[in-house]
């Protein structure tokens, strides 16, 4: 879940940043309806989806970053960064906060 203070955009549907109103826009996307899932279901729906997107950056990063020093920093940023983090802990590099 995204800290509020890293959340600075508007929602992508103009509506309120709220659990109910992110997985309102959860099921939009999976062409569902909120009420079909319970509150921890939706939120493995979530995690489901952030760990597919971390896989891609895992995988972009891993030919980037493993012909590198061991001591080259992850440097993460902005609102992704608490996934860049976790990216960096798989590959076992340290984490640098741009901020």
């Amino acid at each position: 879940m995204l800290d509020e203070k890293d959340d600075r955009h508007a929602s992508a549907d103009g509506k309120e940043k709220t659990v109910d109103g992110s997985i309102a826009r959860l099921a939009r996307m999976i062409g569902r309806d909120a009420a079909e899932l319970t509150l921890p279901e939706w939120r493995e729906v979530a995690r489901w989806f952030s760990e597919q997107q971390l896989r891609k950056i895992h995988d972009a990063a891993s030919l980037v970053a493993w012909p590198m020093a061991r001591d080259v920093p992850i440097v993460g940023a902005e609102t992704g960064r608490w996934q860049i983090r976790q990216l960096a802990e798989r590959i076992e590099r340290r984490f640098v906060d741009f901020a």
